[in-house]
């Protein structure tokens, strides 16, 4: 059977990926004579999406390292598996109900509200089952799809080992590890100022794969807080200290505090403002007072001797009382420079506030926003507003009464009046003159949202689960020490992720862990309503201070034996909860014992994690700490970073802006091995990576030209019956083609080393294009007696490139190589090459190969036409050794000549051109290259002039600037060419 004309990889790729499968491939039991083993695990997919470009490059990069240390006798596990994506699931499922596609399912619950959209709220306070049912009725869907989209890459991971994270598993673990952390006095609830997404109304941590900041353009409203009245706590104070503060009071009286504020809907649950005490005392001062009198008040006013209150008043109305002003010293809590040096601070909807509040203040306070995003009670007139919406109302509310000053300088802007207008919703003549007031009405700042849902997130208290980073375990150790340890320990790819992890690890806040949502891992807390109807939360030391609290509180995995009325916690786990535990779960550590050469002994630390950085902080980190926790290992040795994707100008893609990469149709376009290489030909930790629109395109064809190159070569030794050759000893062509090939694996194995294999896919495409090709193969058809050598050679070649291009090397190994077996079992020789021997030297081959470029050079420098034939004069026998092939080749007739004579001679590799025999027309070449050098030097001059520009080089982009360099390089080398042949000319 002899090989088809071109390698079709559509006939090809799924009938070998079925091939693999039936072998179970990727499986540990499938491999045998192996000595150490390498792990890497699969970042699990969130379970509701289609394998983006980010997703095929990971996994390629999986693929290709698992084959590579498989090829090297490793036991290779790389372990796959998908995420239930908590969050994101609930929120595609309930968008699913509110769109209709689950009506047939859903008719026959009779008490469906008329609205749609409040449908997915009320089936999972009244219908849970069901909405379950929906739930995994979608997810088994997408496993489906995903399975099938990975097969379409080529994954070969261990199959069997495959796991979900509801997985029954994954919940043993997910518990096993929320007990421990539990027994050990980790975990507490309390009520606590949290990330609430009002979209998917939950908590959130602020990870930032949780939370992102949009740049989002509101009104900056400076307003003022007029003194309603001083207190004195301590009766006793001397007169003096009265009048002092009465002084006070009359100041404030006069000049009402100014604070700035992108959150004027707020200020109802305002509690306090913070002025910098630098700020009070330049006022104070240039008001009259003395320092001494300055001092006596801070003293006064820190000790809490002194109280002074303020208020906004809608004529007799209150609307915001006892606010209570305090000093601080801190630049860092509240910026003199920014805004009026005074803060507003409400606890309840700022987490610096909330800080500041406690530490200076303390006690209780109200929300003004409720979970639902709309404005609360104690809001008064505004409650039940949006957030938008009320913030518009109460800006009107405070310029209506006064509150909001006017700018000292102003000019009539009636462009501005109008957008006013068009902001506030109201007729454009009511905001004639607004743009006079003291609000910044295009302020450009971060609005914090939910990366899930992309809505707002609220600040809210909200009583919540959390996870202690700071308190110790019984081994007298925390979870950030844990984390801190084993950050050190690992090795990052590229390294500046490890300082990026220790700063993250070092301002650890705690974890909250529990969300307001079904789909997931329910938190294993049991009540009994019998005895503690309240469902109060009791820590282990209250449990171990009081045994008899196990009858109204119980952790466990499972509802409690114990008679009485048990319900469950509500409140889930945070998806990362388990997801941190990846590498617990998916090699069964709850289930292994010491030395039992289980799946965890065997396999645990893993090798390699291969990582998007959008998942650094929440998952690497963490599981990095969690492994620490229960292990005292770290969970892998090398965490590998994976470029960024992005399209063809370098921007992010995204499924809005419809410029992201689809591997499923770039693979049916092209093939899944041109896919491949174009991929891992930018892999460079964490660099962005261009790969979208044409230049995707032009990529994908440079890879699938190269399989065809590698198939055209096995073509031309199969045409040659190169298997079938008597082995003769290796020329000096051979030894050359063997140097290189033993370059090229010593060239992998570096790069293996530091992931870069972008410089691996860049040599095995110059050793089979630019020698194996160009000129090996070339020189094959001139010596015949090497071509048993070069189908060895080609063989290895081939199990060297299998990892990289494995569709269409295994398509080679079956067809043309013959071989029953599957390639990727097929152990790497690391020391085939030491197996031939010979006295020739490949240097001399390199000089032909040097003669022959310089010759192509000479004729295109001279504007000769590269079939014509010229005479070539040598003093060397060496080029009689291969005149077929430097015939073939260059086209030149070999004289064997003592004395070199012509206008070009070469003496270091011994040969010489009478070159003028070949110029039919010597005066329009020779003007034609005066022409040339003189536009060279201007092109030389100008390119030195952009590059001693200081400017230029610190403006331009580092890749502009190289280039620009290479130009002049290029230009330079040209030039001394050029001149050299006038000189003959």
């Amino acid at each position: 059977m002899s090989l088809s004309s071109n390698y079709n990889p559509k006939e090809n790729e799924e009938k070998i990926y079925q091939s693999w499968q039936q072998k179970n491939v990727g499986s540990l039991e499938s491999q045998e004579n192996t000595q150490g083993v390498y792990t890497n695990l699969m970042p699990p997919p969130n379970l509701t999406g289609d394998l983006h470009a980010g997703h095929a490059f990971g996994h390629y990069l999986m693929d290709t390292l698992t084959r590579i240390h498989r090829q090297k006798s490793e036991k290779s596990l790389w372990l796959p598996g998908i995420d239930h994506a908590g969050i994101q699931l609930e929120g595609v499922i309930d968008k699913a109900i509110k769109a209709g596609e689950f009506d047939n399912e859903l008719k026959s619950i009779a008490n469906l509200p008329i609205n749609k959209n409040d449908w997915p709220k009320f089936l999972k306070q009244n219908y849970e089952k069901i909405w379950l049912k929906l739930a995994w009725q979608k997810a088994d869907k997408w496993r489906y799809n995903q399975a099938k989209q990975a097969s379409v890459l080529g994954d070969i991971p261990d199959h069997g080992r495959n796991l979900f994270t509801l997985d029954e598993r994954a919940v043993n673990t997910v518990n096993f590890a929320f007990k421990k952390y539990y027994e050990d006095g980790l975990v507490y609830k309390k009520n606590y100022l949290i990330n609430w997404s009002v979209g998917l109304q939950t908590a959130l941590s602020d990870v930032p794969e949780d939370i992102g900041y949009e740049k989002r353009k509101d009104p900056f409203v400076t307003f003022e807080y007029r003194v309603s009245y001083y207190h004195s706590f301590d009766n006793s104070l001397e007169e003096t200290h009265k009048e002092l503060s009465d002084k006070l009071y009359k100041y404030f009286f006069k000049n009402p505090i100014i604070v700035s504020t992108v959150r004027p809907e707020t200020i109802f649950a305002d509690k306090a403002i913070a002025m910098n005490s630098k700020v009070l005392k330049y006022q104070v001062l240039a008001a009259g007072f003395t320092q001494k009198e300055f001092d006596v008040l801070v003293e006064l006013m820190k000790s809490d001797n002194l109280s002074y209150n303020f208020r906004i008043l809608d004529e007799a109305k209150v609307l915001v009382e006892n606010i209570k002003l305090i000093l601080v010293d801190s630049d860092s809590e509240v910026d003199p420079n920014f805004g009026t040096g005074a803060l507003k601070i409400t606890p309840a909807h700022d987490i610096t506030d909330y800080n500041i509040f406690h530490k200076y203040i303390g006690g209780e306070f109200d929300q003004a926003i409720g979970r639902d995003g709309r404005l609360t009670d104690i809001c008064g007139e505004f409650a039940g507003l949006s957030i938008e919406d009320g913030r518009k109302a109460v800006i009107k509310k405070l310029i209506d009464i006064g509150y909001i000053p006017e700018k000292t300088e102003y000019e009539k802007n009636t462009k501005l009046d109008k957008q006013i207008a068009i902001y506030l919703g109201v007729d454009k003549k009511s905001t004639e003159g607004w743009s006079k007031y003291q609000i910044d009405w295009n302020y450009e700042h971060n609005v914090t949202i939910c990366e899930r849902s992309k809505t707002i997130v609220e600040p809210l208290i909200s009583e919540e689960f959390f996870l202690s980073y700071s308190n110790k375990d019984s081994k007298g150790k925390s979870l950030q020490e844990y984390g801190l340890e084993g950050i050190k320990e690992t090795n990052y790819y590229p390294d500046s992720f490890q300082k990026l992890g220790l700063d993250y690890v070092n301002n650890l806040k705690d974890w909250c862990i529990s969300r307001d949502l079904i789909w997931g891992h329910k938190i294993p807390i049991w009540y009994n309503l019998n005895s503690n109807p309240e469902k109060k939360f009791y820590t282990s030391q209250e449990i171990k201070a009081n045994p008899e609290l196990i009858k109204d509180f119980q952790i466990d995995q499972h509802i409690p034996k114990k008679n009485g009325n048990w319900v469950q916690e509500e409140k889930i786990l945070d998806t990362w909860f388990s997801s941190c535990l990846w590498p617990l779960s998916t090699l069964n550590y709850i289930e292994h014992k010491e030395g039992d050469r289980s799946d965890f002994d065997m396999y645990y630390p893993t090798q390699d994690m291969v990582t998007a950085r959008e998942i650094f902080y929440a998952w690497i980190v963490r599981m990095t700490i969690i492994g620490k926790y229960f292990t005292g290992k770290i969970p892998f040795e090398n965490v590998v970073i994976t470029p960024t994707i992005q399209d063809e100008q370098g921007k992010k893609m995204s499924k809005s802006l419809k410029n992201g990469l689809e591997p499923v149709q770039a693979i049916s376009n092209y093939s899944s091995d041109s896919l491949r290489m174009a991929m891992l030909g930018g892999m460079i930790p964490n660099r962005n990576m261009r790969l979208g629109g044409n230049l995707a395109d032009r990529l994908m064809e440079k890879y699938r030209n190269f399989g065809n190159k590698v198939w055209n070569v096995a073509r031309f030794l199969e045409s040659k019956e190169a298997q079938k050759k008597q082995f003769s000893d290796p020329s000096s062509a051979s030894i050359w083609i063997l140097q290189k090939f033993v370059v090229l694996k010593s060239e992998l194995e570096k790069n293996l080393q530091t992931y870069e294999l972008t410089h691996s896919i860049n040599a095995i495409y110059s050793f089979l294009w630019n020698d194996f090709a160009d000129w090996y193969v070339e020189y094959l058809k001139t010596d015949e007696t090497q071509l048993a050598f070069a189908y060895k050679l080609f063989r290895q070649f081939i199990i060297t490139l299998s990892p990289y291009l494995p569709f269409e090397t295994q398509a080679l190994w079956q067809d043309y190589f013959q071989q029953k077996n599957l390639l990727v079992f097929e152990k790497l020789d690391l020391n085939w090459h030491t197996k031939f021997s010979s006295t020739r030297n490949p240097e001399e081959f390199q000089n032909i190969i040097e003669f022959i470029q310089e010759v192509r050079s000479i004729k295109g420098l001279y504007a000769i036409d590269p079939v014509t034939l010229i005479d070539i004069f040598v003093n060397n026998d060496m080029f009689r050794d291969y005149e077929n092939f430097i015939k073939l080749s260059a086209r030149v007739t070999i004289h064997l000549q003592e004395e070199l004579n012509g206008q070009f001679i070469n003496s270091k590799i011994g040969y010489a051109i009478n070159i003028l025999d070949y110029i039919k027309d010597k005066e329009f070449e020779l003007n034609r290259t005066k022409k040339l050098i003189d536009s060279l030097k201007k092109q030389i001059s100008q390119l030195e002039a952009q590059l001693s520009n200081q400017k230029f080089i610190e403006n331009a982009e580092k890749e502009k600037v190289l280039q620009k360099r290479k130009d002049l390089e290029e230009r330079i080398f040209e030039l001394t060419a050029q001149e050299n042949k006038l000189k003959i000319l």
